[in-house]
């Protein structure tokens, strides 16, 4: 009989390697060997990965820093940057006065530098620039002579691939979440604008066109929205004013009622 395996619960019945006719067992449960999501989630837990990338790359740190030889451990300091100098990770204890030479050096130098290779620099310290992947450069300063950097290069390049790997995940972390600020300032300016036209007075026929423009802008920002919907609704019915019929109090107050409601919708949705 096989044993209930202990991640049966939280793994997907669609990758579970299940026998028998009345009773499901993972085959991982008595042989990991047999089951690669147990595999993977037993290294989960043996190392403890952390799903937010900002706090693995914390971690990994830790690691390189736990491998370090006693000498210099005491004595190193630590920054990422990408190729754009965005600073990823900075041990500001020992780099506050630091990041700024860092930053510059790296905008300036991060194309020369061959990848799994570093450049030493001396300026109020000693630094060595490692270059991880064709995005990624690791800092360091160091308190001791100049010749520890080279004692450096195989551990940090072992570690190359893991940190390379998090920094990514974090930039798209970065990205995604600047599209959607941006996507939500954009918003508010087509409602703002909506709202604008509602203060003073306004043909039907004439907002009507102001929803249509708005649909537009909004269809530029999602593939799809309800409220796109609901926009085209409102303005169908502002259709059927006549030509030169304005907008009452009444007719005002319910649109602004609608306008809100789609604000509400769409920070509900991003």
């Amino acid at each position: 009989m096989f044993k209930r395996c202990p991640f049966y619960d939280i793994c997907s019945p669609t990758d579970r390697i299940t026998i028998g006719n009345k009773e499901y067992h993972c085959l991982g449960s008595t042989s990991y060997e047999y089951c690669q999501k147990y595999k993977n989630l037993i290294l989960y837990k043996r190392v403890r990965i952390i799903s937010d990338p900002i706090k693995e790359l914390n971690e990994v740190i830790r690691d390189l820093y736990r491998n370090l030889y006693q000498d210099i451990k005491e004595n190193i300091y630590i920054a990422i940057l990408t190729k754009n100098c965005s600073v990823i990770y900075c041990d500001y204890s020992g780099l506050y006065k630091d990041i700024d030479f860092i930053k510059n050096f790296t905008r300036n130098n991060f194309q020369e530098i061959a990848i799994g290779n570093f450049v030493a620099k001396q300026n109020e310290g000693n630094f060595g620039f490692f270059k991880l992947s064709p995005d990624t450069l690791l800092a360091v300063k160091i308190t001791e002579d100049l010749e520890q950097l080279e004692s450096l290069k195989f551990l940090i390049n072992n570690y190359a691939q893991r940190i390379d790997s998090v920094v990514e995940r974090i930039e798209k972390s970065k990205k995604a979440i600047l599209e959607k600020e941006s996507t939500k300032v954009s918003f508010y300016s087509v409602i703002c604008n909506l709202k604008s036209k509602l203060n003073q007075e306004v043909n039907a026929l004439d907002f009507a066109k102001d929803l249509d423009d708005a649909i537009k802008s909004i269809s530029k920002m999602y593939a799809w929205h309800p409220v796109i919907a609901d926009i085209t609704t409102t303005s169908s019915k502002l259709r059927t004013y006549q030509q030169d019929d304005v907008l009452t109090s009444k007719d005002k107050k319910e649109l602004i009622i609608k306008i809100n409601e789609w604000e509400k919708k769409v920070i509900q949705n991003t």
